[in-house]
Order: C-alpha cells, then structure tokens, then sequence
C-alpha cells in the first residue's frame, strides 16, 4: 500500500492549478533551464520537492520514450476497447498524464529511503554528509579528467542530462543514507522482511545515461571489509559498462 502524502499546491483552486499545471509541463519539455530551480513544486511526506529535481525526473523519462522527438506525445484518435473514440487531444492529455505520474512514483520511491531512516532512527552525522560531500566532489573531478573535461564542459554536460550540481550532490548524500539505514538495520539483526515492506529505491543518478550492468549484492551480514570489496567491484563494473555505453554511443 502507497501511504506517501503528496502536496502540489491548493485544492481549493483546482481549475486554476490544472491550467497553471498544464503550462508548467509543455515548460519541462525544453531541456533548457525553466524558472526558479529552487522553486517547490509539490511535498512528499513533508520533503519538499524543487522544480529542478521534478524536472531532471520528468525530461529523463520523457526522453526514454521519445528519444528527443517531442511529436512522439501527439495524440492519435482511436477507438477503445469499450468501443467508444477517443479523441486524439485526449490521447495526447492520457500520454501526459502517465508520463508525470510515472515521474511522481520514481520520486515517491527516492523519498522513501528518507523516511524509512528517519521511522528507524537513522541519520548522517555532520561528519558523514561532509565526507559524502567530499565523494562527490572526487567524483566529479574524477570523471572531468577521464572525459578531458573543462568546467564548462562539465556545466554543459549536467544541462544535457538536465541535472544541476546541487541535484547531483543531494543523489551523492541519500545514496549514502540508504548505505548506512541498511547496515544499521543489519548491524541490530533486523530481517529482510522488514525492509521488504518499503520500497528501497537505489538513487537513480543519471536515469536514462545509466550503463546496464550485473551488480553484485551485498549479502547480509557481510564484514566492512567485505563490503568495501563487492563495492570496489561493482564500480569496476559500471566504469567498463560506462565505457561500452559510451562506444555504443558514439556508433549511433
């Protein structure tokens, strides 16, 4: 059962919002910068969720189905299995509205590793955030000097993906969250079960340029040591699936 709140404005006016919501998405279909990036758009389970986090989750999905060619949300008329036409704006307005809702249930997902650590008593220390600060900012350079990366290269590449460092940052830190709720959790001999019962959403970095790969698990009960290892493989295996994304790329 989905028991996550979500807040998208006042209900109070309705026809109003739904116009407002309307513009806002033809908006997102430009992969450039819309708006207020700090801007809230809507709050799940009391996280509040900014226009530029909506919007990397919504053009990265999007982009999953068009490929880039926007008239792939043009409607078409047909006739339904009922038997009855359905016109081809309300194709076009049915395209949308499964769009977004997949993009809130994505959200919904990411925001669930925040609440289920905090229903556990679970949270980063300050030292912890810095250090995944840190990560992340080692991450970036790291990858600015195997792409031969300039800032600006790295901006323009951020925009392409329609990500900002702040977003990309935040992903860094809940990733680290999600590590530490598993193995406190672990570490107090909590069943699997237990966690079975949220939806445990890897952070989804990058959605639609993520290399598919083989990622080995982290058994439970597994030492640091242990997990340090299966860890330093498991980013072995993204960098060469990295690399083969990248060639394929490259062919097309």
């Amino acid at each position: 059962t989905d028991n996550s709140e979500v807040q998208t404005g006042d209900s109070s006016a309705s026809d109003d919002s739904a116009a407002a919501e309307t513009v806002i998405a033809e908006e997102y279909f430009d992969s450039t910068p819309v708006g207020d990036s700090d801007t809230v758009v809507m709050s799940i389970n009391g996280n509040d969720i900014t226009l530029a986090e909506y919007r990397y989750y919504f053009l990265n999905i999007k982009s999953s189905y068009d490929y880039g060619d926007n008239s792939y949300w043009n409607g078409e008329s047909y006739e339904s299995d009922e038997g009855e036409m359905v016109s081809a704006e309300q194709a076009a307005d049915d395209k949308l509205a499964a769009l977004k809702e997949q993009v809130l249930t994505y959200l919904k997902n990411n925001y669930t590793v925040e609440s289920f650590a905090a229903s556990n008593n679970v949270s980063l220390s300050d030292d912890e955030v810095e250090k995944a600060k840190k990560q992340y900012s080692d991450d970036v350079e790291k990858y600015k000097a195997e792409n031969s990366f300039s800032d600006d290269d790295w901006k323009n590449y951020l925009d392409s993906i329609y990500c900002t460092e702040d977003l990309y940052q935040k992903s860094v830190i809940r990733q680290n969250l999600e590590y530490k709720t598993i193995r406190t959790l672990y570490e107090d001999d909590f069943k699997e079960n237990v966690l079975s019962n949220y939806v445990m959403a890897k952070h989804i970095l990058f959605a639609t340029n993520n290399p598919q790969y083989d990622e080995k698990e982290i058994p439970e009960g597994a030492t640091d040591e242990e997990i340090a290892d299966i860890t330093e493989q498991n980013e072995k295996l993204k960098e060469e699936a990295t690399e083969k994304l990248k060639k394929e790329k490259r062919a097309i």
